[in-house]
């Protein structure tokens, strides 16, 4: 049972590698730049190995994106007895960090966003469940603030539509440095500001 054991965690940990090392080569080359030859070269392994554990480039991107919703989704925790405003504050200033932190992330959002319905572009398996908990979530919130007064009544849908895409648009518009970060063209914390006063504003009550 013990040698089992010792036998299971190499490929568990290579998973992980693999995943890690994906991320790094995403965040630096874009998905266009992301090749498994590279991947096995970082690990050190043959390029075949990789597929004792995905069944291609397109699936370690799937898993590296589905990381990425699940880290969004927890970011947005909350007491009932928490202010919804400060949650939303937190979530979406929370959420400029983690996108400027994790580059492959925002790469792989972009890709989507700009092939959503094309052919040969594969659907991530747990996307839909992840992105239905966020978004019951964000509802929660929203109908709090909205039954003390705080917020107005909006689609849960247009709110995180005007949230992502101002993040995406304010952290890529000036491109992208050697090393494949985002150029902010403002420190992060005004783009941070910013976001905050976009989704105060869309939140308001209206006269």
């Amino acid at each position: 049972m013990q040698e089992q054991r010792v036998r299971e965690r190499p490929r568990s940990d290579t998973r992980e590698r693999i995943l890690n090392v994906g991320e790094e080569l995403i965040a630096q080359y874009g998905m266009e730049g992301f090749q498994l030859k590279d991947v096995a070269e970082r690990i050190g392994i043959r390029p075949p190995s990789i597929f004792a554990h995905f069944a291609g480039r397109d699936a370690i991107a799937q898993a590296i994106a589905e990381r990425m919703l699940i880290r969004i989704r927890d970011l947005l925790v909350a007491g009932e007895d928490e202010d919804p405003e400060e949650v939303m504050v937190r979530w979406v200033r929370g959420l400029v960090s983690y996108m400027v932190a994790n580059t492959a992330h925002l790469r792989i959002y972009l890709r989507d966003m700009a092939h959503a319905g094309s052919p040969g572009v594969s659907e991530y398996e747990n996307a839909d469940a992840i992105q239905a908990e966020m978004a019951a979530s964000i509802g929660a919130v929203m109908q709090r603030g909205f039954e003390s007064g705080r917020f107005r009544v909006v689609r849960v849908e247009g709110l995180m539509a005007q949230i992502f895409g101002a993040v995406l648009a304010m952290l890529v518009w000036q491109g992208w440095d050697d090393s494949g970060n985002p150029i902010p063209g403002v420190p992060i914390e005004t783009v941070q500001d910013e976001i905050e006063d976009l989704v105060r504003s869309y939140l308001a009550p209206r006269p």
